[in-house]
């Protein structure tokens, strides 16, 4: 698997420490840019880039993704498949609700996700992952991830959303840079506000 064995090591390594150093910027927008779509409609399936502006150096935590579950249901979690990129590490410890974790595995198939999940599943196989970890019933989304992003030779994580309901929604990302699996506590809480379809 793409992650698994580098994630073991950096537990072991985690599991020494968790001071948390600085708080790492994140952006959320739709992917083609901006936060306003109004030709989505009722079961339009609409794609946002989690990004950050902390270029050429290293950045890692824990991220979880908060939207309204009326407006919104989470579909995939979508690495890039071909550059550099924001990556996220294949861990089941977003699920353990001693460290706050909570929801379904989003496991790559064919057909299961954005065409990244299709080269995903052909490149480790049907099933391979978990990228991520989406709690429907509290609408969020939780992961850990540990990037070095090169200027001009990355992708930011592809997150899928169908629309349950148009209208003016706010997404938040809350993250930390501790150095262990723990979204009990954020560094930033960074909201923002997306209009999806008409009113």
């Amino acid at each position: 698997m793409k992650l698994t064995f580098l994630s073991i090591g950096f537990s072991l390594l985690f599991s020494l420490t968790s001071v948390s150093v600085f708080a790492n910027n994140y952006t959320i927008t739709i992917e083609n840019g901006g936060t306003v779509d109004t030709t989505l409609n009722v079961d339009s399936i609409v794609n946002l880039a989690l990004d950050t502006t902390d270029i050429n150096q290293t950045i890692w935590g824990n991220i979880q993704i908060d939207y309204d579950p009326t407006m919104l249901e989470a579909q995939y979690v979508d690495e890039t498949a071909v550059f550099y990129g924001f990556f996220t590490y294949w861990v089941h410890a977003p699920a353990d609700s001693i460290v706050c974790g909570g929801g379904a595995p989003y496991y790559y198939t064919t057909g299961g996700g954005s065409d990244r999940a299709d080269v995903y599943a052909a490149r480790y196989g049907e099933g391979s992952g978990p990228s991520a970890y989406i709690d429907h019933a509290n609408g969020a989304i939780r992961f850990y991830h540990g990037n070095y992003l090169y200027t001009g030779f990355y992708e930011p994580l592809r997150l899928g959303f169908k629309v349950l309901k148009t209208g003016v929604t706010t997404i938040t990302i809350r993250s930390n840079t501790e150095t262990s699996y723990n979204w009990c506590n954020f560094d930033t809480v960074i909201p923002t506000s997306f209009t999806f379809g008409q009113p």
